[in-house]
This record gives C-alpha cells, sequence and structure tokens, in this order.
C-alpha cells in the first residue's frame, strides 16, 4: 500500500486542488482541508501566500522567463486553487480562514466563536472566498523528507537523459540506415548504367566493321 495515497487512519486521501502551475519544490503539507463544490460552477479561490522582493538583476532575468500564472503569484502574492463542479478537493488547511470565515452557533462553545474548528459545531459562514463550498473533514498527508524530494528529482532527471540518449541512438541508427540504402542504391544505378554501355558499345562495334564496301569504288586494271 502506497502510505502517500492514504491518510494516517488507512482512509484514501482526497486529492489537492488544481493549480495552474506545479512549483519548483514542494513538500505536501501535513494537514489539509476537503472542500466539496456542491454547485454547478467551478470554484476559483485565489489566495493569498504573500511575496518576496526581487533585488538582484539575476533574478529579475529569471522572472521573465517564467509562466504566466506562476509570475502572477510571485507578483500578486495569490495563488490561485480551482475546485471543478461537484467535485472533493483538499486545500492546506492553514487557507481555512480566507476559504471561509464562520462564526460558531453553540452558546456553550469553549473557544472564540470566530476560531471554533469543533466539526461538532454548527458554524454559520460569514466571510471567505468560498462561502458555497462544504467543509467536510481533515486529513493528515504524510511528509515528504527533503532528501527523498532530491533524490526523486535526481532519478528524474537521469530518466529523462537516459530517454533523450536513446531517442538520439535511435534517430543515428535511422540515419545510417538511410544513408546506407541511398549508397547501395547509387551502386546499383552506376552498375547498371556500366552494364547499358557495354552492351551499347558491344552492338555498335560489329556493325562497324561489317561494313560492305559501295559498288563503284573497285580499282580499274591498267
Amino acid at each position: 500500500m502506497n502510505q502517500s495515497h492514504y491518510d494516517s487512519n488507512g482512509r484514501p486521501l482526497v486529492p489537492p486542488a488544481e493549480r495552474p502551475f506545479v512549483p519548483y519544490v514542494e513538500q505536501e503539507t501535513v494537514q489539509e482541508t476537503v472542500w466539496f463544490n456542491p454547485t454547478e460552477k467551478d470554484a476559483v479561490l485565489d489566495l493569498y501566500v504573500g511575496t518576496k522582493p526581487v533585488y538582484s538583476p539575476k533574478m529579475k532575468e529569471e522572472l521573465k522567463r517564467l509562466p504566466p500564472a506562476q509570475l502572477r503569484e510571485l507578483r500578486t502574492g495569490l495563488r490561485r486553487y480551482i475546485i471543478r463542479a461537484g467535485e472533493r478537493r483538499s486545500i492546506p488547511s492553514e487557507f481555512d480562514q480566507g476559504i471561509q470565515q464562520t462564526h460558531c452557533q453553540e452558546s456553550d462553545c469553549a473557544s472564540r466563536p470566530m476560531y471554533c474548528r469543533d466539526m461538532s459545531h454548527h458554524h454559520l459562514v460569514v466571510g471567505g472566498l468560498g462561502p458555497q463550498l462544504i467543509n467536510e473533514k481533515v486529513q493528515h498527508r504524510p511528509t515528504v523528507h527533503p532528501s527523498l524530494i532530491e533524490a526523486y528529482a535526481l532519478e528524474q532527471e537521469a530518466q529523462k537523459q537516459a530517454m533523450l540518449l536513446l531517442q538520439q541512438n535511435q534517430a543515428r541508427d535511422a540515419a545510417m540506415v538511410a544513408a546506407q540504402a541511398q549508397l547501395e542504391r547509387a551502386a546499383k544505378l552506376r552498375a547498371e548504367m556500366a552494364a547499358n554501355a557495354e552492351k551499347d558499345h558491344a552492338a555498335a562495334t560489329p556493325a562497324a566493321q561489317q561494313t560492305p564496301a559501295q559498288p563503284g569504288h573497285e580499282k580499274k586494271g591498267k
């Protein structure tokens, strides 16, 4: 059983919400909230993650080569998550307040009403980017050690290089086969041309040797 597909209780993990791009290195979060979109329209959530100033000329040049979605996140600090209509998707629980701001309706709640996370309590949605979504549960996704991420990246790069080398070898072999076939066709053509030339020469030589003397050219006697 692949533990990355199950939570700590052995239940299948709900897949993460769609992202317009994948960061360079992103470990899976420990705690995620499962959101269900019961509507017939996709939910697009622009959640604030913050911005990082760019000072060096090198970084400014690298920014010009980024895809538009990633460049938008770096400039605005807004990370876009998409939950398709009728689907369940997980988003890191740190964004819960941005997705839905709720107020606990239980009078005996020990927590502050705005910060109550007891799933057995009745909550009233009073704000957030996804008031139409349904907060179903929290799931715990196993974290990935950085060394494993690096090893996986190295393995992927090695496989990519091996595939590229294989494609280059296949292209080289195909070019060699094509060149060899062309050489064979050229040799065959030269042989045919030489044979035809010999036939033409053999056919022309006897005709020249057996040409009869023309009348009126015999020598007269003295």
